[in-house]
């Protein structure tokens, strides 16, 4: 490793993957030749992120031994997110031992970096715990092994925020169970009381029906009483179509339009406790 490092450092075609391959490799081997090689250059971040891969505890305990001031808070910020990144469980049963709450927080920025798919319910619960973004693809995982519990969770944090951030997030579970799993959504489907809720769903298995045979979505699609989600799911169908074969699009746009299906005739309405209300839209509700 030594002989290539002289060589890869005149190198211009380095990346920022290539470094981290170049120093899990030397760590592994011989953490403080790769130390030494690093120090004070534009590498030496590197192999101290790197040996937390392999000895967690070791490059911890040597990382506060070496550099106790707040000069060096960067090497052991370093070690913080190898931690977090590489060693999740370890995170989770000893971030409260991490002396110092910067460090804690540079733990769990490395900790976010992947999504944790193996203990998703742990990871929620953690991150939860310490005021932390929760991956959709963490939630997605919690989703496979409990669909109800995962879409709960998403309009819990939808609910809670008040920017973006969560905001399209129920649907975006949704979408990614349909995609991996249709199944997860016939789980998920009898236990959702919202009727928005229940028509998202319906319409995802619609889609996934769709795919595999448009007949006989085409027949569900004319079986539904006219609203909502049969103008979505005939419009679907006529998009499907419009390609291969338009006239078969425009004969399920007109059975739309005839139903008088547009989305500027969609109400909305919402009640009081009193019984009074208020809405916005134009036509009738469906």
């Amino acid at each position: 490793m030594q002989e290539f490092w002289t060589t890869y450092t005149a190198r211009t075609d380095r990346t920022n993957d290539l470094n981290d391959l170049v120093f899990i490799n030397w760590t592994r081997v011989d953490p403080e030749a790769a130390i030494a090689a690093a120090e004070g250059t534009e590498f030496d971040k590197y192999p101290w992120w790197a040996w937390a891969c392999h000895e967690p505890e070791k490059a911890l305990s040597e990382v506060l031994a070496r550099y106790p001031g707040q000069e060096y808070q960067k090497q052991i910020g370093n070690v913080m997110w190898g931690l977090g990144e590489f060693h999740p469980v370890w995170l989770r049963e000893h971030i409260d031992e991490l002396p110092e709450k910067w460090m804690r927080d540079r733990a769990l920025s490395g900790y976010v970096k992947f999504a944790d798919t193996d203990n998703p319910l742990e990871s929620i619960e953690f991150l939860k715990k310490h005021g932390r973004n929760i991956p959709r693809d963490t939630l997605v995982a919690l989703g496979r092994e409990d669909p109800l519990a995962a879409y709960q969770l998403a309009l819990e944090l939808k609910a809670s925020e008040s920017n973006y951030r969560y905001r399209e997030l129920p649907d975006q579970l949704i979408d990614s169970l349909a995609a991996e799993n249709p199944a997860l959504l016939d789980r998920l489907l009898p236990q959702i009381t919202s009727p928005s809720g229940k028509m998202k769903i319906q319409f995802k298995q619609f889609e996934s029906l769709l795919k595999l045979d448009p007949a006989a979505a085409e027949e569900q699609a004319k079986q539904l009483p006219k609203g909502w989600a049969r103008e979505d799911q005939l419009a679907a169908l006529a998009k499907h179509h419009l390609k291969e074969n338009p006239e078969k699009a425009i004969e399920i746009t007109a059975l739309l339009l005839k139903d008088g299906g547009s989305q500027n005739s969609r109400f909305s309405w919402i009640y009081t406790d009193s019984g009074g209300g208020s809405g916005s839209g134009m036509g009738e509700s469906p």
